[in-house]
């Protein structure tokens, strides 16, 4: 299934590895790329002065795309620079307003997604916006620090005024990733 984000950022199948903090490594990014999805470096609490290092360790497993994500519940400007600077061009923001972000990556030539929970939040004028369908209570379950199961099947992608299910093939994938990372797994 090619979508927008196929296109976009040059992968096979519509599926982002969720940047999940102190889970995900280089090998495991880098993995996800290879397998035709985007791998994702959680860089929220890595240092800025590591941060080269990170890249250039996913760059040394994969030719393909991956990205790098930053959680807005505080200042990330040091460490975004420093992602921009080692050479990242998929940057992934979540956790607040990164409307003072936004064009900076952009300027640097990044490729510039924002991870939204509701509707008003993906107002942002982005051309690609990933949404949570992992609700509980009307809020992203991450945000809220409670645990929750979501369904490969749950995932779109979408913008504006379009929006792209998982293919089978994609919600096989991602159930395989799934069921290898998931901390619900058996």
């Amino acid at each position: 299934m090619r979508t927008r984000l196929c296109d976009l950022v040059g992968i096979e199948a519509p599926i982002v590895l969720a940047p999940m903090g102190g889970a995900v490594t280089p090998t495991l990014a880098a993995a996800v790329s290879d397998a035709g999805a985007l791998g994702m470096l959680p860089l929220s609490w890595t240092s800025p002065d590591e941060i080269a290092t990170v890249v250039e360790e996913t760059r040394r497993l994969t030719e393909r795309p991956f990205g790098v994500n930053l959680g807005l519940a505080w200042d990330q400007r040091e460490r975004l620079e420093s992602a921009l600077t080692a050479g990242v061009r998929v940057v992934s923001f979540f956790w607040g307003d990164a409307s003072d972000l936004i064009q900076g990556a952009r300027d640097a030539g990044a490729i510039v997604l924002v991870t939204v929970g509701t509707a008003e939040e993906g107002r942002a004028g982005l051309p690609l916006v990933p949404t949570s369908s992992w609700l509980r209570d009307g809020k992203q379950a991450a945000t809220s620090g409670e645990p929750s199961r979501p369904s490969p099947s749950s995932l779109e992608w979408s913008t504006p005024s379009r929006r792209f299910p998982l293919s089978r093939q994609a919600e096989s994938r991602m159930a395989e990733v799934s069921r290898l990372c998931s901390p619900w797994a058996q």
